[in-house]
């Protein structure tokens, strides 16, 4: 989605509807984000002054991979953001009221904090275990570290002072 804050009036809040395409964008492989299915975006822009406020409403939704399981599975995200514009160079907003103004990156980014860092598909639960490895709780862990006897100092126990 493009706005040109050039074609706006001062001071008239103009409303945007779009249905934002993802679907060229990849994403890493280790990524908890697979991709974004659906972006359905609605901006309130106003421009006073030197500044362009922008009132951002994203839903949709993206396929998410399970941390516990590696399956894919759909979260739905509804989320509400501002972001300011300004010509400005000592404004702490972004500088870019003279040209168009691509705000797709902005959204991937606003999606990519709304999705928690480790998502669990409804129902999926922790493996206790499997070839190879298995998993327990930090406190166990400690236990066995305290318990556990070296076997290189084992023939001093035998040892009478």
């Amino acid at each position: 989605m493009k706005i040109d804050p050039r074609s706006l009036e001062f001071n008239k809040e103009y409303t945007f509807t779009e249905n934002v395409d993802f679907s060229n964008f990849t994403f890493s492989k280790d990524n908890r984000i697979k991709c974004i299915k659906s972006c359905n975006a609605v901006i309130k822009a106003l421009l006073v002054d030197s500044y362009l406020e922008l009132k951002v409403n994203l839903s949709g939704e993206v396929i998410g991979i399970c941390s516990y399981t590696n399956e894919e599975f759909p979260i739905k995200y509804k989320v509400k953001e501002q972001m300011t514009f300004s010509n400005n160079e000592d404004s702490d907003y972004e500088s870019a009221l003279n040209e168009e103004i691509d705000l797709d990156p902005y959204f991937l980014s606003i999606i990519d904090s709304e999705i928690p860092l480790s998502v669990i598909k409804p129902g999926a639960k922790m493996p206790s275990g499997g070839d190879g490895y298995r998993v327990i709780s930090e406190d166990d862990l400690n236990k066995e570290r305290n318990n556990k006897t070296d076997d290189r100092w084992s023939k001093l126990d035998d040892v009478e002072l």
